[in-house]
Protein backbone atom coordinates (compact mmCIF):
# COMPACT_ATOMS: atom_id res chain seq x y z
CA UNK A 1 0.00 0.00 0.00
CA UNK A 2 2.90 2.58 0.88
CA UNK A 3 4.63 1.34 -2.29
CA UNK A 4 1.90 2.16 -4.20
CA UNK A 5 0.98 5.32 -3.14
CA UNK A 6 4.82 6.88 -2.75
CA UNK A 7 4.57 5.49 -6.41
CA UNK A 8 1.23 7.58 -7.55
CA UNK A 9 3.07 10.43 -5.38
CA UNK A 10 6.04 10.93 -7.99
CA UNK A 11 4.15 10.03 -10.88
CA UNK A 12 2.51 13.31 -9.76
CA UNK A 13 5.63 15.14 -9.07
CA UNK A 14 7.05 14.71 -12.40
CA UNK A 15 3.94 15.47 -14.33
CA UNK A 16 3.86 18.61 -12.22
CA UNK A 17 7.77 19.19 -12.29
CA UNK A 18 8.64 22.31 -14.88
CA UNK A 19 11.65 21.58 -16.94
CA UNK A 20 14.80 21.93 -15.57
CA UNK A 21 13.35 21.66 -11.81
CA UNK A 22 15.08 18.91 -9.39
CA UNK A 23 12.54 16.37 -7.42
CA UNK A 24 13.82 16.43 -3.92
CA UNK A 25 13.14 13.12 -2.19
CA UNK A 26 12.62 13.48 1.63
CA UNK A 27 13.29 11.73 4.31
CA UNK A 28 12.32 11.88 7.91
CA UNK A 29 12.96 10.54 11.01
CA UNK A 30 11.89 7.22 12.07
CA UNK A 31 10.37 8.70 15.61
CA UNK A 32 12.41 5.88 17.38
CA UNK A 33 15.26 6.37 19.82
CA UNK A 34 18.13 4.57 21.19
CA UNK A 35 18.75 3.23 24.89
CA UNK A 36 18.15 4.94 27.48
CA UNK A 37 15.42 6.87 25.49
CA UNK A 38 14.25 4.04 23.78
CA UNK A 39 14.84 1.19 22.30
CA UNK A 40 16.07 1.19 18.78
CA UNK A 41 19.09 -0.04 17.00
CA UNK A 42 21.02 1.14 14.39
CA UNK A 43 20.10 -1.91 12.29
CA UNK A 44 16.22 -1.12 12.77
CA UNK A 45 16.57 2.37 11.94
CA UNK A 46 18.85 1.47 8.78
CA UNK A 47 16.60 -1.17 7.50
CA UNK A 48 13.95 1.64 7.30
CA UNK A 49 16.16 4.35 5.41
CA UNK A 50 17.15 1.86 2.90
CA UNK A 51 13.54 0.83 2.33
CA UNK A 52 12.34 4.47 2.19
CA UNK A 53 15.29 5.08 -0.71
CA UNK A 54 14.37 1.97 -2.41
CA UNK A 55 10.89 3.40 -2.81
CA UNK A 56 11.55 6.99 -3.80
CA UNK A 57 14.92 6.14 -5.78
CA UNK A 58 13.42 6.24 -9.32
CA UNK A 59 11.51 9.21 -9.61
CA UNK A 60 13.84 11.55 -7.67
CA UNK A 61 16.96 13.50 -8.21
CA UNK A 62 18.33 14.03 -4.63
CA UNK A 63 17.76 12.85 -1.30
CA UNK A 64 17.17 15.56 1.49
CA UNK A 65 17.39 13.75 5.07
CA UNK A 66 16.00 15.65 7.64
CA UNK A 67 14.68 16.15 11.09
CA UNK A 68 16.69 13.98 12.72
CA UNK A 69 17.67 14.87 16.25
CA UNK A 70 20.44 11.94 17.15
CA UNK A 71 23.09 11.76 15.38
CA UNK A 72 23.76 8.44 15.31
CA UNK A 73 20.65 8.06 13.44
CA UNK A 74 21.42 10.38 11.11
CA UNK A 75 24.29 8.47 10.41
CA UNK A 76 22.05 5.72 10.33
CA UNK A 77 20.22 7.45 7.38
CA UNK A 78 22.99 8.60 5.47
CA UNK A 79 24.87 4.82 5.25
CA UNK A 80 21.83 3.68 4.10
CA UNK A 81 20.91 5.99 1.45
CA UNK A 82 24.60 5.20 -0.08
CA UNK A 83 24.20 1.71 0.17
CA UNK A 84 21.33 1.91 -2.44
CA UNK A 85 22.38 5.23 -4.37
CA UNK A 86 24.83 7.44 -5.50
CA UNK A 87 22.25 10.26 -5.16
CA UNK A 88 23.45 13.41 -3.74
CA UNK A 89 22.56 14.04 0.27
CA UNK A 90 21.73 16.94 2.19
CA UNK A 91 22.28 15.81 5.70
CA UNK A 92 19.90 18.17 7.96
CA UNK A 93 19.98 17.75 12.05
CA UNK A 94 17.88 19.17 14.39
CA UNK A 95 19.19 21.41 17.37
CA UNK A 96 18.07 23.35 20.29
CA UNK A 97 19.79 26.39 21.36
CA UNK A 98 21.70 26.28 25.12
CA UNK A 99 23.73 28.50 26.84
CA UNK A 100 27.23 25.93 25.84
CA UNK A 101 26.13 26.03 22.37
CA UNK A 102 23.82 24.28 19.73
CA UNK A 103 23.16 20.53 20.72
CA UNK A 104 20.97 17.94 19.46
CA UNK A 105 18.82 16.17 21.79
CA UNK A 106 20.94 13.70 22.39
CA UNK A 107 23.75 15.94 23.50
CA UNK A 108 25.29 16.08 19.82
CA UNK A 109 27.27 19.21 19.30
CA UNK A 110 26.93 21.40 16.35
CA UNK A 111 30.89 21.08 15.73
CA UNK A 112 30.74 16.97 16.28
CA UNK A 113 28.05 16.82 13.72
CA UNK A 114 29.28 18.78 10.69
CA UNK A 115 32.49 16.67 11.35
CA UNK A 116 30.68 13.68 11.64
CA UNK A 117 28.75 14.33 8.67
CA UNK A 118 31.86 15.59 6.48
CA UNK A 119 33.46 12.37 7.18
CA UNK A 120 30.33 10.66 5.87
CA UNK A 121 30.78 12.57 2.35
CA UNK A 122 27.53 14.09 1.91
CA UNK A 123 27.15 17.07 -0.06
CA UNK A 124 25.14 19.24 1.69
CA UNK A 125 24.86 20.08 5.35
CA UNK A 126 21.85 21.16 6.92
CA UNK A 127 19.89 22.11 9.93
CA UNK A 128 15.91 22.72 9.92
CA UNK A 129 13.13 22.88 12.08
CA UNK A 130 12.89 23.63 16.36
CA UNK A 131 14.92 26.93 15.78
CA UNK A 132 13.38 30.19 14.39
CA UNK A 133 15.20 31.91 11.67
CA UNK A 134 16.69 34.47 13.99
CA UNK A 135 18.29 31.44 16.75
CA UNK A 136 19.34 29.68 13.06
CA UNK A 137 21.13 32.32 12.19
CA UNK A 138 23.27 32.59 15.42
CA UNK A 139 23.92 28.86 14.24
CA UNK A 140 25.02 29.82 10.85
CA UNK A 141 27.05 32.12 12.18
CA UNK A 142 28.96 29.25 14.11
CA UNK A 143 29.02 26.88 11.39
CA UNK A 144 30.38 28.76 8.77
CA UNK A 145 33.75 28.70 11.14
CA UNK A 146 33.38 24.81 10.94
CA UNK A 147 32.75 24.21 7.36
CA UNK A 148 33.77 24.84 3.98
CA UNK A 149 30.69 22.54 2.84
CA UNK A 150 27.77 23.71 1.46
CA UNK A 151 25.17 24.64 3.75
CA UNK A 152 21.19 24.03 4.05
CA UNK A 153 18.60 26.13 6.10
CA UNK A 154 14.97 25.82 6.86
CA UNK A 155 14.07 27.38 9.98
CA UNK A 156 11.06 27.81 11.71
CA UNK A 157 8.55 30.89 11.22
CA UNK A 158 9.93 31.48 14.57
CA UNK A 159 8.11 29.53 18.16
CA UNK A 160 4.61 28.02 18.70
CA UNK A 161 1.92 29.33 20.33
CA UNK A 162 -0.43 26.47 21.66
CA UNK A 163 -4.04 27.40 21.69
CA UNK A 164 -6.54 24.73 22.89
CA UNK A 165 -5.66 22.15 19.86
CA UNK A 166 -4.48 24.78 17.64
CA UNK A 167 -1.05 25.43 17.30
CA UNK A 168 0.27 29.17 15.99
CA UNK A 169 3.50 30.44 14.22
CA UNK A 170 3.82 34.53 15.20
CA UNK A 171 7.08 35.67 13.26
CA UNK A 172 6.19 37.99 10.92
CA UNK A 173 7.42 37.17 7.14
CA UNK A 174 9.38 40.66 6.54
CA UNK A 175 11.84 39.17 10.00
CA UNK A 176 11.98 35.96 8.51
CA UNK A 177 13.20 37.14 5.38
CA UNK A 178 15.35 39.30 6.53
CA UNK A 179 17.27 36.62 8.94
CA UNK A 180 17.61 34.16 5.65
CA UNK A 181 19.07 37.42 3.36
CA UNK A 182 21.15 37.87 6.03
CA UNK A 183 22.48 33.59 5.93
CA UNK A 184 22.27 34.07 2.26
CA UNK A 185 25.25 36.81 2.79
CA UNK A 186 27.04 34.58 5.31
CA UNK A 187 26.89 31.86 2.37
CA UNK A 188 24.41 29.42 2.92
CA UNK A 189 23.56 27.61 -0.33
CA UNK A 190 20.01 26.62 0.59
CA UNK A 191 17.22 28.22 2.06
CA UNK A 192 13.48 27.45 2.76
CA UNK A 193 11.23 27.23 5.47
CA UNK A 194 9.86 24.26 8.19
CA UNK A 195 6.99 24.76 10.30
CA UNK A 196 4.91 27.69 10.20
CA UNK A 197 5.91 28.94 6.99
CA UNK A 198 3.69 29.24 4.35
CA UNK A 199 3.19 29.98 0.54
CA UNK A 200 3.60 33.11 0.81
CA UNK A 201 7.03 32.87 3.25
CA UNK A 202 8.70 30.85 0.42
CA UNK A 203 7.60 33.29 -2.31
CA UNK A 204 9.17 36.09 -0.38
CA UNK A 205 12.19 34.19 0.00
CA UNK A 206 12.29 33.65 -3.71
CA UNK A 207 11.74 37.14 -4.60
CA UNK A 208 15.60 37.83 -2.41
CA UNK A 209 17.24 35.42 -4.29
CA UNK A 210 16.18 36.51 -7.54
CA UNK A 211 18.07 39.87 -6.65
CA UNK A 212 21.39 37.87 -5.66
Amino acid sequence: RIEEIIEKALDNIQKACPPGRLIVGDIGPTGKFRPPVGTASSEEWHSSFATQTKLLGKGVDLFHIETISDLEEMLSAVRAVKEVSNKPIIASITYNKTKRGFFTIMGDSLEKCIKSLENENVDVIGTNCTLGSGDMLDLVKQAVDMTNMPISVKPNAGQPRVEGTKTYYDQPIEEFVRDIREMINLGVKIVGGCCGTTPETISEIRKIIDLI
